[in-house]
């Protein structure tokens, strides 16, 4: 029993990483396909398609150091595995955040009402406006780089003090590198407010038009009130598997300072959840997306049938 417990998160790891790099897969196909065919591709299937392609790599990242179990004072001594895991993981982390921020902003502007000449102009230039975003956050990524040789430094040097058993030195250490993550996590907070801000301001759109509607004497449920609950899904969606995304990367932090064999396991559950859940979510609210994933499992309920008759 208590091997089978052991054993439970991993395989629940493995189930919700093939489902992630399904659903994932998925969304780039169809959106690929659909460029081939058609030369072209809306701004919105960009912002989706490179979202998908974030968290492929974040998955990929995230699995092949899974089955590691190094233990902390091991890996962090070893210079070039933390450097290495931190380009890649946080590459793929501010890919994956500038993705859902150009989604929100972009769902924001498209769909938002307001009269004021600012969102006007800010709406004829939505392209320039998401390039921006997408900009601040490759900016940040090579900011990091910058860094990162000497997170690598003090880590190894600060483990290498740790041999001499010293409190002091197993307290340093740990401080040096809860600061660093926050420092660089700094920047993933400012694009979760600006998502957060065009959640607030979207709800605010909301509820202005359904006054009018109200006013006029007509119903509330009309296109637009359709497409603003639609885009709100979407981005609270975001919001929330953020918060989770953020818990779990608390704990695999925790868990490189602190050998916990439970928060460890729970962890390793809990990273998965937002790449694998995510990518279904975006594709149940995209009608296109939606419409390819129905075809695509008649045909294969259809096989199936077929070669169920054929056996028998």
């Amino acid at each position: 029993m208590s091997c089978l417990l052991k054993a439970l998160p991993a395989v629940v790891s493995v189930v919700e990483f093939t489902l992630g790099l399904f659903g994932n897969g998925f969304i780039v196909l169809t959106n690929g396909i659909a460029w081939i065919r058609t030369r072209k591709l809306s701004l919105i299937d960009m912002i989706l398609t490179g979202l998908a392609v974030s968290q492929v790599c974040f998955l990929c990242v995230t699995m092949s150091a899974a089955p590691l179990h190094i233990p902390h004072e091991s890996m962090f001594r070893s210079k070039s595995l933390v450097v290495s895991f931190d380009i890649l993981w946080t590459g793929s982390n501010y890919l994956w955040l500038a993705c859902n921020t150009c989604l929100s902003v972009f769902y924001f502007f498209r769909i938002a009402s307001f009269s004021s000449p600012a969102f006007l102009w800010v709406r004829w230039r939505i392209r320039s406006l998401l390039r921006v975003i997408f900009l601040a956050a490759v900016i940040s990524y090579f900011v990091f780089l910058i860094f990162v040789e000497r997170l690598g430094n003090n880590l190894t040097q600060g483990w290498a003090q740790m041999e001499k058993n010293t409190t002091f030195s197993v307290t340093e250490n740990i401080s040096n590198f809860i600061i660093h993550h926050i420092l660089f996590n700094v920047t993933l907070v400012f694009f979760f407010l600006v998502s957060l801000v065009s959640l607030l301001l979207l709800i605010l759109s909301l509820w202005r038009h359904s006054g009018r509607m109200e006013g006029l004497g007509l119903r509330p449920g009309d296109l637009s009130t359709k497409a603003h609950v639609k885009a709100l899904k979407t981005m609270i969606s975001f919001l929330a598997l953020f918060i989770v995304h953020c818990v779990a990367e608390a704990m695999i932090v925790a868990c490189s300072l602190f050998d916990s064999a439970v928060t460890n396991s729970f962890a390793r559950v809990l990273i998965f959840f937002n790449p694998s859940v995510h990518p279904f979510l975006l594709i149940l609210w995209n009608s296109r997306l939606k419409q390819a994933l129905l075809c695509v499992v008649k045909m294969l309920r259809g096989e199936i049938t077929t070669r169920f008759y054929r056996q028998s």
